[in-house]
């Protein structure tokens, strides 16, 4: 139900969170770069996994 849909949303929010935190944290350890390169660099990793997690479930598994 909706209440499902919502807990299983926000549990994906945390886990994205967390992810987040964790590429920032390794790209902290790079020198060179700034906080704005780490805040697009973060970004760009993300959306990239997503990209590519969309793209390898098979075509009826999409969403």
């Amino acid at each position: 139900g909706k209440a499902t849909d919502r807990l299983s949303r926000a549990l994906e929010d945390i886990e994205a969170i967390e992810k987040r935190l964790k590429i920032n944290d390794a790209l902290t350890s790079l020198s060179g770069l700034t906080m704005l390169e780490r805040h697009k660099a973060t970004r760009k990793i993300g959306v990239t996994v997503k990209r590519l997690i969309y793209f390898s479930l098979s075509r009826n598994k999409k969403i």
